[in-house]
C-alpha cells in the first residue's frame, strides 16, 4: 500500500464508512474516526473527527490495495499492512476484510479462467480453422486441398486423407484438453462459471456452425449469445476470426461469476 501527506483530502467520496472505535496507524492511536472504503477505487481512508460536531474532516492516511494486500481480522479488529483498527462489531471487520480481499480475488479469478479459456479456444479456434477450410474447398477443392497438404508431414498421403487426419487429430487432441481443462477448473471457478463457459462454447460451436451453412443473419445465435449477455452483431460475427473475437466478450462476465464463487467460498 501507499499513503500520501498526511491531511490530504480525497478526490471523490468513498462507496463505503465505517465508524471506527479506535485505530492505531504508524504507532499512533486514534481515538474514533471513519474507515472509508472507495471499492470501486481500490482505497481506504483513515479519516479522524475533529471538533464538537465529530465530522471526519481530516485523512490522516489514504491507501491503495494491491492485490497481495495482507488483510486480517480478529473479532473486531482489522489489520491491513500497518494499519489496525476497531470497528464497532465483528460483522463489521469481516465486511471491510471482504471488501478489501476483492482486488485479490479478481486477480485469482482473471487468472483460473484465462487457463480455462485458453484450452477451450484451442478446441474452438481449431475448429474454426477446419470449417473454413471445408468451405474453400467447397468453392475451389483442388486448390484448397493441394493448399493445405503442402503443409503436411506426410508427403505420400493423399491430398483429401493427409487434411482428414489431419484435422481430426488436432480436434480430438483439443477436445480431450478442453474436456479436463473444464472438469479441472470447476473447483476454482465454481458452478456458475463453469456452467456459462460449457454454454458458451456451445454457442460458438453454433455460431460457426451457421457461418459455414451460409446464414447471413444468424437470428438464433445472436439470440443465444445475447441470453448469455454477449453483444454481436451479425456483421461482427462475418469478419475474420469471430471465434476469439467472441471469447473477448465472454471474458468479463466469466470473471465476475469466478469471482462471486471465490467470495462465497
Amino acid at each position: 500500500m501507499s499513503e500520501p501527506p498526511a491531511g490530504a483530502d480525497a478526490s471523490e467520496a468513498p462507496a463505503h464508512d465505517y465508524k471506527l472505535v479506535s485505530a492505531t496507524y504508524q504507532d499512533r492511536e486514534y481515538p474514533e474516526g471513519v474507515l472509508a472504503v472507495n471499492e470501486a477505487g481500490n482505497e481506504i481512508e483513515l479519516r479522524r473527527w475533529m471538533g464538537k460536531t465529530k465530522r471526519p474532516d481530516i485523512v490522516i492516511a489514504r491507501f491503495h490495495l494491491e492485490p497481495n494486500t495482507d488483510v486480517r481480522v480478529d473479532g473486531a479488529v482489522l489489520n491491513v499492512s500497518e494499519l489496525s483498527v476497531t470497528l464497532e462489531s465483528p460483522a463489521a471487520a469481516g465486511e471491510v476484510a471482504d471488501l478489501l480481499r476483492r482486488p485479490a480475488r479478481e486477480l485469482e479469478a482473471a487468472r483460473l479462467v484465462t487457463e480455462v479459456e485458453a484450452s477451450v479456444g484451442v478446441f474452438l479456434e481449431t475448429r474454426e480453422e477446419a470449417l473454413n477450410l471445408l468451405s474453400r474447398i467447397k468453392v475451389d477443392p483442388r486448390g484448397a486441398l493441394f493448399a493445405s497438404a503442402a503443409r503436411s508431414t506426410d508427403s505420400n498421403a493423399e491430398p483429401l486423407d493427409s487434411v482428414y487426419s489431419t484435422y481430426s487429430a488436432r480436434l480430438a487432441e483439443s477436445l480431450q484438453k478442453m474436456k479436463a481443462s473444464l472438469a479441472g477448473g470447476e473447483k476454482g471457478l465454481g458452478v456458475g462459471a463453469t456452467d456459462m463457459m460449457y454454454a458458451i462454447t456451445y454457442a460458438i460451436g453454433q455460431v460457426q456452425n451457421a457461418l459455414f451453412e451460409g446464414d447471413s443473419d444468424l437470428v438464433q445465435e445472436l439470440a443465444a449469445l445475447r441470453e448469455l449477455g454477449i453483444a454481436m452483431t451479425a456483421q461482427e460475427l462475418r469478419t475474420k476470426r469471430p471465434t476469439a473475437r467472441l471469447l473477448v466478450r465472454a471474458h468479463p462476465a466469466l470473471v465476475s461469476l469466478a469471482t462471486s464463487s471465490l467470495r462465497s467460498g
